[in-house]
């Protein structure tokens, strides 16, 4: 059996809110004495894979491993708060899973595919990879190397006797495991992430900013002005802005503890409000909005040169509130609509509201118009 491809339904599915972005595309199939293809590249949840002579991409359901280099600073700066680690841990962290990965994969394995679409450039599919009895997304999970988060099935693959839910609770389980023996990216910063949600924030009041510069608000020259940031580390802050708290800096690619703690005196951060309609509200208000319709105030688009499925284009939305700068989403819309939205909002000088639907994809929130 090969491939059971329907992009026109999955398109319509996603954009009308029919089935979750990981529509079932296919019957459950099981590729035995699968091998991986050590030539081309892979990290510690994408795989290109060999079998019976022919080559397939797969992604594991259900896991997000962090990136191995600076190409999308956004999932990054994602994969960073998750672990609470800095940037530049959170790539040292995504090469140590994909080196797990290779060494879990030598010699043969057993690839669970239903061959729904693993989103991505190229053509993937999502799997379960299974070898000796043992689920290489558990694995990972368990080790502190990825994230529970992502897609899940729509149906428990061949031999699983649970519910689909069971499993994301069973990963979700073993992600609380490691985060309490503090493993994997759960050891680089030497505390939990637990640890640092109880670490309380200094707000504005509180706090006595005479005579220090705002991270959320200072100019380049300003900014360049701090120990150890020049040109470029400036210019990486007010790309990553806003910040809630000091510590947030350590999202930043370059910028370690020790330059955060050399700033101290020097800085601060006033958090902005969090605006409604925007796209720091819905990050930080995810889980009571996923998979529904939400209003978004957009006040202009800008399209991206990002992978995107086939008949959709993708623009990063800059979104803002009552005149309050509210952050950026990607967000997906057919083709056509998006060439129409993006002459449209090129004539406009105010937010416009958009109903969209909000979705998670591997970790990122993002937005799916109609």
């Amino acid at each position: 059996m090969g491939p059971l491809r329907q992009p026109l339904f999955l398109i319509l599915s996603i954009v009308f809110g029919i089935l979750p972005l990981s529509a079932k595309t296919g019957e459950w199939e099981i590729l035995e004495g699968a091998r991986l293809d050590k030539s081309a590249y892979y990290d510690g949840d994408s795989f290109h894979i060999r079998h019976k002579g022919k080559d397939y991409v797969f992604r594991l359901f259900y896991v997000d491993t962090p990136e191995t280099d600076t190409r999308y600073p956004e999932r990054i700066k994602g994969q960073a708060k998750y672990f609470s680690i800095s940037a530049d841990q959170t790539i040292e962290l995504g090469k140590e899973a994909a080196e797990f990965a290779k060494d879990f994969l030598r010699g043969s394995f057993t690839v669970y595919t239903d061959w729904s679409d693993g989103w991505g450039y190229g053509t993937r599919y999502r799997a379960i990879i299974m070898k000796d009895g043992e689920d290489l997304g558990a694995a990972l999970v368990s080790n502190g190397l990825a994230r529970a988060s992502g897609f899940v099935p729509d149906t428990p693959w061949p031999g699983y006797k649970k519910s689909v839910w069971d499993y994301r609770n069973y990963l979700n389980r073993l992600k609380d495991e490691a985060e309490r023996n503090e493993v994997g990216g759960w050891a680089m910063s030497g505390r939990s992430k637990k640890a640092e949600e109880e670490v309380a924030e200094v707000t504005p009041e509180e706090s006595d900013a005479d005579g220090l510069i705002d991270l959320n608000t200072a100019t380049l020259e300003e900014l360049d002005t701090l120990p150890r940031i020049g040109p470029v580390l400036a210019s990486r802050i007010t790309e990553a802005r806003p910040f809630f708290t000091l510590n947030e800096l350590d999202q930043v690619i370059g910028i370690s503890t020790k330059t955060i703690d050399g700033m101290r005196a020097f800085a601060t951060v006033v958090p902005p409000p969090i605006q409604p309609h925007t796209a720091l509200y819905f990050r930080e208000n995810a889980r009571y909005h996923v998979n529904a319709p939400v209003r978004v105030s957009i006040l202009s688009l800008t399209p991206l040169d990002d992978w995107a499925p086939e008949g959709f284009s993708v623009a990063s939305a800059d979104t803002a509130y009552e005149g309050i700068p509210g952050g950026t989403m990607r967000l997906f819309a057919p083709s056509e609509k998006m060439k129409f939205a993006l002459e449209r909002f090129a004539s406009l000088s105010q937010p416009l509201e958009v109903r969209a639907w909000l979705r998670d994809y591997e970790g990122e929130i993002i937005l799916v118009i109609y």
